[in-house]
């Protein structure tokens, strides 16, 4: 709870994030989860790519042969 005269909260919900800390912390996947009065959001992935890696990734969501069943997938 914030410490001010009206009292108010200074957060409404509750979140906690995971990561595998045997690897580099900005390519470890991370795992969110968030708890709030109307309910739970959750999330996982990667927090921060690198340029290259960035690039990667896309030529690997929309060029190579697996790129065809990832769109199929997210939509």
């Amino acid at each position: 709870m914030r410490f001010a005269t009206d009292a108010l909260l200074y957060l409404t919900y509750l979140s906690f994030m995971f990561k595998d800390s045997r690897r580099r912390t900005d390519l470890s996947p991370r795992f969110y989860f968030e708890f709030d009065p109307t309910g739970l959001a959750f999330g996982a992935g990667i927090f921060q790519f690198s340029i290259s890696e960035r690039e990667r990734f896309r030529l690997l969501i929309t060029e190579c042969e697996s790129a065809e069943l990832f769109t199929k997938i997210i939509k």
